[in-house]
């Protein structure tokens, strides 16, 4: 054959090379796409919950240089109406008057009994919560808290004040400062009854339980963490965003004698003169409107039911599972408990005549510390500025420079010190020859699955998962889940250790005055980040443990009609659930008992002792790392008593 004549077949076959290069080539974009939609499918429904945790970190946090203003402002105009012969200036323009000690005094004064007011009503809210709370109601709890987060600062947006420190004329207003301040904080005190982020940070961590494994739900806690402080880093930069690029928005017509013109000045303090300068509104506005973007999110874009499943199987399976649970009572509690709600909880469960189950309390106890230390982190800032002399571009590098490497340590270092710890922390013998496999099933899958839905959907019984399960006992299931809640325990030690080192470190830099051990216990503080969304995930695994139990020992008989009804009426939530409205509960009377243990003790010893307040916050950590370390460990615990 002449060359000329093999020269169509090389064409043809180069030509038939290059399309069989395109379609693997084309084939493997396609299954790239295709992953990546699986890969992002599969992220969806954790999405869904971290917009939350988001969104709360910005709303408390976008308002926060204006916040300050805006009830300084509202102190110093109702002072003056109630002492108008003490003002300077009988114009209300000069600037020294809202900068007065005895302005100052009655804003701390006001504040206080605000903050104490909003507490108790945060807490009478939360007890209200936790007798009605189910797993059906998230949703409307959900949008009820966002409600009570924008209503808190509804009446900053429509209230008739200057920026600060210009005080409003008197006479040019249409209603009183007494008036203002009683609708700021009617509003505060129903933004609290309401609940707002602490019942919408227990909506989300009960949806996270009810649909995530003991392997993901450590994991999700600590994003769940990471997501609020990512919007509370972003949230004031947003806010003097807002305030720069609107600085003429504000209320320039409600409560006054008429409207008034708005200075082009974005701050009183660039002025050569004291220029009249309305409220700037702009923060506020965008924390309104987060909140109802989360409101949106709750109603419109949020599966509360679970993780995407198809609806119409999800209503069938629980119909199945409600069937079920009325052949029992719904308390797993004698009925002399059952005015408490989920706080019968608390109560120790007896499980031999003179052997209790108190590791619930233990758990409430162990957060109701961890809760009284946040106000370590503000001493440090004020120490830092008294000691030091730190002024606010290093305290805010410092502040940058910690929340980066909480993140790290929680992005990163935590799957890593969980990874290492499941790989020598021993499992129980009754489940030491179970494969990987059977036990990535159990970890994976979410407690509601294992127990209810592929007990109760016939659409269930054909998956893989099912399929391994069914070689798996109840009683393995539990151990497992028992143990990598140990996982988890363990983690929470550490975390506690490194930090009851960190805080005695840094009392001793104090004291000492000696700057690079301060900033080096402060690093190694943040190694303990993942404290308190351990002890929660490991809390909430073993409260289900317990519940279970007692559920067991109930009887299986059917009920009549109306005893049904009073069961219904009489439901509390499972273990998880009925942790988690505990804890939410407790936390912002905790936080006060900590807030006022800080002033007595830091006004106190600022000045002879600096380092007192570490020392109490590294003997909470103490006591917390004592609570944790004598309690056995879930598995061992299970065994020898259940």
């Amino acid at each position: 054959m002449t060359a000329e004549e093999q020269q169509p077949l090389l064409s043809r076959s180069g030509g038939s090379e290059q399309r069989d290069t395109r379609t693997a080539f084309g084939k493997r974009t396609k299954d790239g796409i295709g992953k990546c939609i699986a890969v992002l499918r599969g992220l969806w429904p954790t999405c869904q919950l971290l917009v939350f945790p988001l969104l709360l970190g910005l709303i408390l946090s976008v308002a926060t240089p204006a916040e300050v203003d805006a009830m300084r402002s509202l102190s110093c105009v109702h002072y003056y109406s109630l002492h108008p012969s003490e003002k300077s200036d009988q114009k209300g323009l000069d600037s020294t008057s809202c900068q007065a000690p005895a302005v100052e005094v009655h804003f701390n004064s006001l504040m206080t009994r605000i903050t104490i007011s909003v507490v108790l009503a945060n807490f009478i809210g939360m007890l209200f919560v936790g007798r009605t709370f189910t797993g059906r109601s998230r949703k409307w709890y959900t949008s009820l808290g966002l409600l009570g987060l924008a209503l808190g600062r509804i009446p900053l947006l429509i209230m008739p004040l200057y920026q600060y420190p210009y005080l409003t004329e008197e006479s040019m207003l249409s209603v009183s400062p007494s008036f203002m301040l009683k609708v700021y904080w009617a509003c505060a005190v129903l933004g609290g009854f309401s609940g707002a982020n602490e019942l919408v940070t227990l909506t989300v961590e009960s949806l996270a339980v009810d649909t995530q494994g003991p392997d993901q739900r450590s994991r999700l806690f600590s994003q769940l963490q990471v997501a609020q402080l990512l919007g509370a880093t972003i949230g004031p930069m947003l806010g003097s965003a807002a305030m720069y690029a609107f600085p003429s928005l504000a209320n320039r017509c409600i409560g006054y004698q008429h409207c008034l013109e708005n200075s082009k000045l974005s701050s009183p303090r660039r002025g050569s003169r004291a220029d009249h300068l309305l409220f700037n509104t702009a923060s506020y506005w965008v924390a309104v409107f987060a909140a109802m973007f989360g409101i949106f999110w709750v109603l419109c874009v949020t599966n509360f039911r679970n993780g995407g499943e198809n609806s119409a199987l999800v209503a069938h399976c629980e119909s199945c599972e409600r069937r079920n649970a009325e052949q029992k009572s719904s308390s797993g509690q004698p009925p002399k408990y059952a005015w408490l709600g989920a706080f019968q909880r608390l109560v120790p469960v007896r499980i031999r005549p003179w052997e209790w189950d108190a590791r619930i309390l233990q758990f409430t106890v162990s957060e109701a510390f961890t809760a009284m230390m946040n106000e370590g982190v503000v001493v440090l800032i004020l120490l830092m500025g008294y000691v030091f002399r730190w002024g606010s571009n290093y305290i805010a590098i410092g502040l940058t420079v910690s929340n980066a490497c909480r993140l790290l340590m929680i992005v990163i270092g935590l799957p890593g010190l969980l990874a290492l710890t499941s790989r020598f922390l021993s499992k129980p013998e009754e489940v030491s020859d179970l494969a990987q496999e059977q036990i990535d099933v159990v970890l994976s899958m979410s407690r509601k699955d294992a127990k209810h839905r592929l007990r109760f959907c016939p659409e269930h019984r054909n998956t893989r998962e099912a399929r391994i399960l069914d070689r798996i006992s109840p009683k393995q299931r539990t151990l497992l889940r028992l143990w990598r809640a140990e996982v988890d325990l363990m983690v929470a030690r550490l975390s506690y250790f490194f930090n009851a080192i960190s805080w005695l470190m840094m009392a001793y830099g104090v004291q000492r005055k000696q700057e690079w051990v301060v900033l080096t216990g402060a690093v190694l503080l943040t190694t303990g980040s993942s404290a308190q969304p351990m002890v929660r995930s490991t809390a909430c695994t073993v409260a289900d443990q317990i519940v279970d139990w007692q559920d067991s020992l109930l009887p299986s008989t059917a009920s009549t009609p109306q005893q049904q009804q009073e069961d219904e009426k009489a439901n509390l939530p499972d273990g998880a659930d009925s942790y988690l409205v505990i804890v939410s509960t407790l936390l912002l009377p905790c936080l006060l008992v900590g807030l006022l243990l800080r002033n007595a003790i830091y006004g106190a010893t600022v000045e002879t002792f600096p380092g007192a307040t570490f020392i109490l916050v590294a003997a909470l950590n103490i006591a917390v790392l004592a609570i944790l370390g004598l309690m056995r460990s879930p598995p061992s615990f299970y065994l020898a008593t259940y």
